[in-house]
């Protein structure tokens, strides 16, 4: 099955406006995941709650990666087509905490990583 959707990102290339290829659906799908909060996008009624990681001292950073990644498991639909792996990190700038999130999608056919970064806070 064929995905399409439109980029995020205005270019000057009209090509550019509509993406299919799986893996840059799939990256478009985690920065949506990560950056849309529950209901702020008509239809969209799931979200993660970065922020309650950041508040919370309790929390590991294991429970933050396995949070994230079922979420993407079971929210992003090309995450099904994709080999990924999700990383954590909170790393304080200028006094202020940041969750650093790193999606690395494995390429099956000429052994390539495909690295996206989410820095926030």
């Amino acid at each position: 099955m064929e995905y399409v959707d439109l980029n995020l990102y205005e270019s000057s290339n009209i090509n550019e406006n509509i993406i299919n290829s799986p893996l840059h659906l799939f990256f478009q799908e985690i920065e949506l995941a990560i950056k849309i909060a529950p209901e702020e996008i008509w239809g969209v009624i799931k979200g993660i709650d970065l922020t309650k990681y950041l508040f919370n001292q309790y929390i590991s950073l294991n429970q933050i990666k396995s949070e994230i990644s079922i979420f993407i498991g079971n929210e992003c639909n090309q995450a099904k087509n994709h080999q990924y792996e999700i990383n954590v990190e909170i790393i304080n700038i200028e006094n202020k905490d940041l969750i650093y999130i790193e999606a690395k999608v494995y390429s099956n056919e000429n052994s390539t990583n495909f690295i996206q970064k989410f820095l926030l806070g």
